[in-house]
């Protein structure tokens, strides 16, 4: 009989764990039609460099969304970098499509965001590109 207390105790606490971490996981991943996954690229003829960035250009405090950056190169380094404001790069994603290397940042603003900016820098061995994007306060 203890062994069938045992092992119900055990179901009970496994099964409250992992109700509770499927709860946060659901807050994480709600869709934000602001979310941003690819930007038009124009390569200029007189310099055959080419970078884009794509986003909202408004955001709430603790919002978070993406951002996409494309660079002219299928061999490029990203660097993205917060350059004013209560913002935090969480995460960077990193792909190939076609001749053109793209990169999907998860950006979080915080509690005290009022505005701000962000850039990326696309760089491979032979050109480098260099965006900044302004973000404002979106007001309800």
């Amino acid at each position: 009989m203890k062994n069938h207390s045992f092992y119900f105790i055990l179901l009970v606490i496994f099964t409250l764990t992992i109700a509770c971490s499927n709860e946060e996981d659901d807050i994480f991943i709600i869709e934000n039609s602001k979310n941003a996954t690819d930007c038009e690229l124009t390569i200029l003829p007189t310099t055959l460099v080419a970078i884009c960035m794509n986003g909202s250009d408004f955001a709430f405090p603790n919002e978070t969304l993406t951002y996409a950056s494309k660079f002219a190169s299928t061999n490029c380094d990203y660097l993205w970098t917060v350059e004013s404001g209560d913002i935090e790069i969480l995460n960077v994603e990193n792909s190939i499509v076609n001749s053109f290397t793209k990169s999907i940042a998860t950006i979080r603003f915080g509690s005290d965001f009022s505005g701000g900016v962000i850039s990326v820098k696309a760089e491979d061995t032979l050109s480098e590109g260099i965006i900044e994007y302004t973000i404002e306060l979106e007001i309800q």
